[in-house]
C-alpha cells in the first residue's frame, strides 16, 4: 500500500494503519466467520465476525473451509437455526473495499458471495494490550494478542434485530459460547454486547518487545526489536508507575532510534508500571503494556501429612468417615513486600466507608431499642437500590416473597413502566399436615401454594388505581415439575448500562433488619441474572403465574 495522509474516515483510517511498515508488513487477512441460517433458503446472518491483518507466506486466497460440526453448534431451543463457522484468507488490499461495503452498502462480502447486512456504524481504532495481572475483556474474543499489542477497528450492529432470539437470552448466549469454544478460542460471552459486529484486528508486528524487570531494584528494562524488514525509526518510551493513593510515582521517558535497543528505566516504589513506546512520524502506539507488577517473591505452603486420620461420626449412618489431616509449614522465597500498615489500615477504612455509601456491604445488628430502626434502615437501602439502578428493570428473587414484601420494595420503584419480576416459592410451612388420601406432603403443599397464589393474585386486583400506577411487573412461582425449588434471595438489576449488577439481601424480604444479616454486592452480577432467567423460563406454564400488572389493563 502506497503513504497515506491520514484523516477521520473511516477507510483511511484503517489505509493509515494497513500502510506497509507501519505497524507491521501484512499481505492477508484472516477472516473468521461465525454466522446463522434461521431457516432454510434465509441468507447467512453474522454473530461474530473478525478480520486479523496477517503476514504469511504464499497465503492460499479465497479458498474457504469450514470447522466444527454442525451438530455440535446447534442451539436445540432456536429451533430452525442452523450455525456454522467459516475461515478464508483475503488479500490485505481488500480490506477497504470490505468495510466500504457493509457502511455504504449494507453488504458483506463472505469470499465471493455477496450476503445482505444489518446496518453497522464505524468505531474509530483503539488499542489493545495484552493481559497483566488482570485480564483485559478484549482478548478473550480477539487472535493470540500476546505480544506487543493491537489495534482494533470495529464495525458495530447497534440494533441487532435479527439476533433477538439469542441476544435477549443470556443462558443461550453461555451456550452458544461454549460450543464455539470448542472449535475456535473466542469466548463471546464475555463481551456478549459483541455479538453481531465485526472486528478488524491489527496487532502490531513491526517491532517485538520485552519488559522485565531487574534483580535487586525497582528499574525495569525495556528492549525493543524491530522487524527483519523494516527499518528502525524514532521512537518514544514513556513509562509511569501509579501509587496506591492515586499519586504518580515515577515518570520516565526515553528516545530510541537503533535497530535493537535496552532502556533502563530507574523505578523507586514496588508500585504499577505501564510501558507505552510510540511513533511520532506515524501517531502509533508500537507497544504498550496494561499496567503490571512483577512476582517478586512467592509463599510456598509444604504440607505434613499425619500418621491417622480424623474419624467423623455420622449422624444417618453407623459408618463414619475418615478424612486425612495434615500439618503446614510456610515459607517465603525472595523479597519481603514493603509495606506501610497505617497506609493499608487508612485505606481499608476508606474502602469500607465507600462500599457502605454505595450500599455495597451493609451490616445489619439490630440490637435492643435500636431493632425497628435497624429493619427501616434494611428497608430503605433496598429501596435506595431500587431506585438507583433500577429504571431498567428489577428482578427480586426470594422464596418466602409474599403480597406486602412486594409492595414494601418493588411498588417504591420511581421510575414508572420499568419492567420488573418477583419470583416466590409461596413456601409452606415445614408442618404441614400429610394427605388423608395419599398420606403425602405432596397434596397439601399443592394446595397451600395455589391457596397462597390466589390470595396474592387476589390481593393485588383489588388495589386501587393509584397505587397500580405506572407498576409493569410480573409474578411467578415453582410449581409442581416446572421449576426448582431455592433458597438464596437476591434483587438482580439486568440492564444495567455496564451490564447485570446484583446484591445478596443475606435473608428474606420480610426479615429485613430483624436479625443479623448482611447486604452484599455479589461480584458477577451476570451470573446470578443468568440463574434467574434460567428458572424463570422454566415458569411458563398457567399454573406458575401469580400475577401479571397487565392483568389490571
Amino acid at each position: 500500500m502506497r503513504d497515506k495522509m491520514f484523516d477521520s474516515s473511516s477507510t483511511n483510517e484503517l489505509a493509515k494503519l494497513l500502510i506497509q511498515g507501519v505497524l507491521g508488513n501484512y499481505n492477508c487477512l484472516e477472516v473468521t466467520e461465525v454466522f446463522a441460517i434461521t431457516h432454510k433458503g434465509a441468507s447467512p446472518i453474522n454473530l461474530y465476525t473478525i478480520l486479523v491483518a496477517e503476514e504469511r507466506k504464499e497465503p492460499t486466497f479465497n479458498t474457504p473451509s469450514y470447522i466444527g460440526v454442525r451438530k455440535e453448534l446447534k442451539l436445540p431451543t432456536l429451533k430452525g437455526w442452523s450455525i456454522g463457522i467459516k475461515r478464508y484468507l483475503l488479500p490485505i488490499e481488500q480490506a477497504e473495499s470490505v468495510v466500504e461495503g457493509v457502511l455504504t452498502s449494507r453488504c458483506w462480502d463472505s469470499c465471493g458471495d455477496s450476503v445482505p447486512t444489518e446496518e453497522y456504524s464505524y468505531s474509530p481504532a483503539t488499542f489493545v494490550t495484552a493481559d497483566s495481572f488482570e485480564a483485559i475483556p478484549f482478548n478473550s474474543i480477539i487472535k493470540n494478542n500476546f505480544n506487543s499489542g493491537s489495534y482494533l477497528i470495529e464495525l458495530k450492529n447497534e440494533s441487532k434485530d435479527a439476533l433477538i432470539p439469542l441476544v435477549s437470552n443470556p443462558v443461550l448466549i453461555q451456550t452458544l459460547s461454549e460450543k464455539i469454544q470448542k472449535f475456535i478460542p473466542i469466548k463471546i460471552a464475555t463481551l456478549s454486547d459483541k455479538l453481531g459486529n465485526i472486528i478488524i484486528q491489527i496487532p502490531v508486528t513491526s517491532i517485538q518487545g520485552n519488559v522485565q524487570g531487574l534483580q535487586g531494584s525497582e528499574d525495569i528494562k525495556v528492549s525493543l526489536f524491530w522487524h527483519d524488514n523494516i527499518a528502525p525509526r524514532a521512537l518514544t518510551i514513556v513509562a509511569e508507575q501509579k501509587g496506591r493513593d492515586k499519586t504518580i510515582d515515577s515518570y520516565f521517558i526515553d528516545n530510541k532510534n537503533e535497530k535493537n535497543s535496552e532502556s533502563i528505566i530507574p523505578f523507586k516504589h514496588e508500585t504499577p508500571h505501564k510501558v507505552t513506546v510510540w511513533d511520532s512520524k506515524y501517531n502509533v502506539i508500537l507497544l504498550a503494556t496494561h499496567w503490571s507488577s512483577f512476582i517478586r517473591s512467592a509463599m510456598f505452603d509444604m504440607r505434613m501429612a499425619n500418621n491417622y486420620p480424623r474419624v467423623i461420626p455420622q449422624k444417618d449412618s453407623i459408618k463414619p468417615i475418615e478424612i486425612p489431616v495434615h500439618t503446614t509449614n510456610k515459607n517465603l522465597v525472595g523479597e519481603k513486600t514493603k509495606k506501610s500498615k497505617w497506609l493499608d489500615r487508612r485505606l481499608y477504612q476508606a474502602e469500607q466507608k465507600e462500599l457502605l455509601r454505595r450500599k455495597e456491604f451493609v451490616q445489619y445488628n439490630p440490637k435492643g431499642i435500636n431493632k425497628l430502626q435497624e429493619q427501616h434502615r434494611a428497608l430503605q437501602d433496598i429501596r435506595f437500590l431500587i431506585n438507583s439502578y433500577g429504571s431498567e428493570g428489577v428482578w427480586l428473587w426470594d422464596p418466602y416473597l409474599d403480597e406486602w414484601d412486594i409492595i414494601n420494595t418493588l411498588f417504591f420503584n420511581q421510575c414508572s413502566n420499568a419492567p420488573m419480576r418477583a419470583i416466590s416459592s409461596v413456601k409452606e410451612s415445614s408442618d404441614s399436615p400429610k394427605c388423608p388420601i395419599c398420606s403425602t406432603d405432596v397434596c397439601t403443599q399443592k394446595k397451600e401454594q395455589q391457596s397462597k397464589s390466589k390470595v396474592i393474585h387476589q390481593f393485588f386486583n383489588e388495589l386501587p388505581k393509584e397505587t397500580i400506577s405506572g407498576i409493569n411487573l410480573q409474578v411467578r412461582t415453582p410449581y409442581a415439575e416446572f421449576g426448582w425449588r431455592f433458597h438464596d434471595r437476591f434483587i438482580i438489576f439486568p440492564n444495567h448500562e455496564h451490564g447485570p449488577v446484583a446484591w445478596s439481601l443475606g435473608t428474606s424480604v420480610n426479615s429485613l433488619g430483624k436479625e443479623h444479616h448482611i447486604l452484599q454486592k455479589v461480584s458477577d452480577g451476570q451470573m446470578i441474572a443468568d440463574a434467574f432467567e434460567e428458572l424463570w423460563l422454566s415458569l411458563e406454564a398457567e399454573e406458575c403465574f401469580i400475577w401479571s400488572s397487565k392483568d389490571k389493563l
